[in-house]
């Protein structure tokens, strides 16, 4: 999975290209690993931000009873109540499961 952090926010936002000029070496090589699997998980956005889709894969797992997810403004908070309403099927799940099972670099 990719590492938490300010990085992998501005993957899931679709700033990836401008990040990626900042980063050299072996931080580019993960940089473009975790952009990858982005992209494998792009079926999630179907009827769905990617953040949503996110908050949806913590809120599938039986350990986590709860979310504390920020927001910076109204239509964040909004879009994050709408995580909710659409939670993961367990096809969804399989196919994430497969998704980040690709080795890294």
């Amino acid at each position: 999975m990719p590492q938490p952090g300010r990085i992998a926010q501005y993957v899931l936002v679709g700033l990836a290209l401008f990040v990626r000029s900042w980063l050299e070496g072996e931080r580019r090589e993960g940089f473009d690993h975790d952009l990858a699997l982005v992209e494998r998980l792009r079926f999630l956005a179907g009827g769905r931000t990617m953040a949503q889709a996110a908050l949806a894969y913590v809120l599938a797992h039986l350990a986590v009873s709860t979310s504390i997810p920020g927001a910076k403004n109204p239509q964040q908070v909004e879009d994050t109540l709408l995580a909710g309403d659409r939670p993961l099927s367990a096809e969804e799940l399989m196919r994430i499961a497969a998704s980040v099972a690709v080795p890294s670099p």
